[in-house]
């Protein structure tokens, strides 16, 4: 596996692909985030449990958070091994975000674009930015229908006039 869930003390949770892993990793500690220790904070049967920090992963989820529907329509996307849940619900709103995300710089000069959701973020290289902005782009419009059928039918089953 390539990526890498991490946890920082006073910072969002990260994933990272190994390509940018060690420059991420010195700049958070440069800037006073080192890695949580699991073990230290909460023991070690949690540190085992969860399989350290770092850990390596294959899902995320860009998520706005807030309230969200039961069985509420979700598309997935596949980014260098990683699959990514973006509810279809927010994907507008998810892509815009995305697509306003500025190129970024580490001190070693690698090259980053960092996407900020809900108490986490993900660090992608400029050319997974642009992969995942033409995959949205691709199923945008397939998302926005679902979410209308999922609102509708929640209209259908409540009688609600309407539902945000």
């Amino acid at each position: 596996m390539t990526w890498f869930n991490i946890a920082f003390q006073d910072a969002l949770t990260h994933v990272v692909h190994r390509e940018l892993l060690t420059s991420l990793l010195v700049d958070m500690l440069a800037r006073e985030h080192p890695m949580m220790d699991y073990e230290a904070r909460y023991g070690v049967d949690y540190a085992r449990a969860t399989g350290g920090n770092p850990r390596q992963t294959r899902q995320w989820a860009f998520d706005l958070g807030g309230a969200m529907h039961m069985h509420a329509p979700i598309e997935t996307l596949e980014i260098d091994g990683l699959s990514v849940e973006v509810s279809c619900e927010h994907f507008e709103l998810v892509r815009a975000s995305i697509a306003k995300s500025e190129l970024r710089t580490f001190p070693d000069g690698a090259m980053y674009h960092k996407l900020k959701f809900w108490h986490h973020a993900t660090v992608l290289t400029p050319g997974q930015h642009q992969h995942v902005l033409e995959l949205m782009a691709r199923r945008g419009d397939e998302a926005s229908k679902r979410a209308r059928a999922f609102h509708e039918h929640l209209r259908a089953v409540t009688g609600a006039s309407s539902l945000n």
